[in-house]
């Protein structure tokens, strides 16, 4: 049986992990094809077959496969490959691997709540609490590498402390667009350790902290090996592979997993003995305190961390979890259209997510961080300091920036942006000149597209919160829109009144939505059009607050209940998308063909007209 292992990025190297340990341990055939080998600059991994240079022999390990992995979200039919997988090697099964939790920008779509179209697996990391149909599968060590074997070290005086962080976040201070689990606490780690070092200096004690960042995989793996203790990040209660790096090198190391975290590695290799140290940042520097000073407990921890690895984590047994799935998709797939939980069931929800978010941001405002004074430090993005602005009105929308939004301010990522801006340019394309209801118009940004962009004649622009119109009013102040605080549900328009109206973003806000659907209906002349999407999926914790989801079919026959004359599109997440190139552009949509489904990070679109 062959699989073909399909990549954008090395992904830290996991993918070629479990390719090799495929080939390896297995009967069966594995390859890895990577899109864009050079994505990771210095901090290269082992690779197989690059799509930039092996295409030919990548093609056709595809076309063979019996099975095509998908290593995050690859839409199978529009892709950065430029082909469709499913009519190159139609006998092949598809199925996809995450790595990451669904919101983090350019990488992976929104969350989805409905049955994926495909099986799905999921790391025991922090991801996996994001993927309730996903099978838990482990991130592989190969044991026997010589990069991740213990050596002898040297007697010395001075101790080597390691830190290998793949990204520069701060601990407390990172971008507003991302999630919290994209820091490693670098700034605020790297201080803890060089305050320590010369804290331990004072009584006479030598400690060397190295500090890697933005170097080679190598580099990071030598560092370990010379090294006397391992730090994972001890920030967000997920942990990576560097934690079970320094484990499989026989590291004494610090890592901090919350209860999530704990009860996956747990069911994941059946050890109720967990070897690492696990302890947060803010307890960090009490426990090095007594692992360099007592190097008898440092080999103890560090042996023990090895053994624990061969029994519980080698990856000769590990290897079997992907055996099991595919052998289940190939012979059961069933199985995985049942859920490990519901994460639209309150209680699972605070169990999974919103109990340690809460802990995460008590611990940030007593490192002396509010939960609004964030400053966004990372060079790709501009700086923002709220505080340092008197703009109540600014202050305002960052702090309600989950549930509302204005694309002509920077506080937010370009894929969002790109995402409202091509919904609103696909709405004014058949409304040019006529005069339009922007129902739950929100920040008023969307009714001013319409009016200048879109040149519709003239928008009258409902919005219930009245923080929200205020808003639009000082920030959106146009001539030929009208901004009126009205429960949209409530208010009433003569029969054949309005040409057109645009409803993006509110369905699935709205009790009494067949109801409202009918009041549309009453209040477009003949041959007028409503624009309506299907509900958003792009957070999580938002979508617990919807009164329902669509999946394409339900959204569909939900439209021609009223409707005579209904056409669906579909928005494709704009991955590509320059945060400099922001437009005024429907490029990202297209026309529904009968097989679509509502992929994850797809939003649907349909143009309703009265006939």
């Amino acid at each position: 049986m062959r699989v073909a292992h399909i990549v954008l990025t090395d992904l830290s190297g996991a993918p070629m992990r479990i390719a090799s340990a495929l080939r390896h341990h297995t009967t069966w055939e594995s390859r890895l094809i990577v899109f864009d080998s050079k994505a990771y600059a210095k901090r290269a991994y082992p690779q197989d077959l690059r799509w930039d240079g092996d295409k030919d022999e990548a093609l056709s390990w595809i076309e063979s496969s019996d099975l095509i992995h998908f290593h995050e979200y690859i839409n199978p039919e529009h892709n950065a490959f430029g082909f469709n997988f499913q009519e190159i090697a139609p006998k092949a099964r598809l199925l996809h691997q995450f790595q990451m939790e669904p919101s983090y920008p350019k990488k992976l779509p929104r969350f989805v709540v409905q049955e994926p179209k495909f099986p799905q697996l999921v790391i025991p990391h922090f991801p996996e609490r994001y993927y309730p149909y996903a099978r838990v599968v482990p991130n592989i060590i190969p044991l026997e590498d010589p990069c991740f074997k213990p050596t002898l070290k040297n007697a010395q005086n001075e101790i080597s402390i390691v830190y290998t962080p793949s990204s520069n976040f701060s601990a407390w201070k990172y971008p507003a667009s991302l999630p919290r689990w994209s820091t490693k606490g670098y700034e605020e780690t790297k201080n803890m350790l060089e305050h320590f070092a010369q804290k331990m200096k004072a009584y006479g004690i030598a400690v060397s902290p190295e500090v890697l960042i933005d170097r080679s995989i190598d580099d990071c793996y030598r560092a370990r090996q010379r090294a006397d203790i391992g730090i994972e990040e001890l920030v967000t209660g997920s942990f990576h592979q560097v934690m079970l790096e320094c484990m499989a090198a026989g590291l004494p190391t610090l890592a901090y997993l919350d209860e999530r975290s704990l009860y996956t590695m747990r069911e994941l290799t059946g050890s109720a003995d967990m070897p690492w140290v696990n302890c947060r940042l803010e307890e960090a520097e009490a426990v090095l305190r007594h692992l360099v000073q007592e190097p008898e407990l440092r080999r103890a921890l560090g042996s023990h961390a090895r053994a624990w690895m061969e029994e519980y984590y080698n990856d000769k047994v590990l290897v079997q979890h992907y055996m099991r799935a595919y052998e289940d998709i190939l012979e059961r797939p069933h199985l995985f259209k049942e859920k490990r939980f519901d994460l639209q069931d309150r209680k699972t929800y605070w169990h999974l997510h919103e109990k340690h978010t809460l802990g995460y941001k008590a611990r940030q405002r007593n490192a002396g961080y509010g939960r609004f004074q964030e400053s966004i430090q990372h060079p790709l993005l501009k700086q923002i300091d709220l505080l340092a602005q008197d703009d109540p009105m600014r202050l305002w929308l960052y702090e309600n920036r989950a549930w509302r939004m204005d694309p002509t301010v920077d506080l937010f990522g370009s894929i969002r942006r790109q995402s409202l801006l091509a919904r609103y340019a696909f709405a004014a394309e058949g409304l040019a000149s006529k005069h339009v209801l922007d129902l739950g118009s929100g920040t008023g940004w969307g009714a001013v597209a319409l009016k200048e962009l879109g040149k519709v004649s003239s928008v009258v622009a409902l919005e219930q919160n009245f923080l929200a119109c205020t808003y639009a009013e000082e920030r959106h102040p146009c001539e030929g829109v009208e901004y009126r605080e009205e429960d949209v549900e409530k208010v009433a328009f003569p029969e054949a009144h309005i040409d057109g109206i645009v409803a993006l973003g509110l369905l699935e806000f709205l009790r009494a939505d067949g109801a409202f659907l009918r009041k549309c209906y009453h209040w477009l002349k003949p041959g007028g059009e409503l624009i309506i999407s299907s509900p958003d999926t792009w957070r999580p914790d938002i979508m617990v607050h919807y009164f329902r989801h669509h999946s394409r079919r339900t959204f569909e026959n939900f439209l021609k209940s009223v409707f005579g004359h209904v056409e669906l599109f579909i928005q494709e997440p704009p991955y590509d998308v320059d945060v400099e190139c922001i437009e005024f552009s429907p490029r990202y949509i297209r026309p529904c063909i009968e097989e679509d489904v509502l992929d994850p990070g797809q939003v649907i679109l349909a143009r309703c007209i009265k006939v």
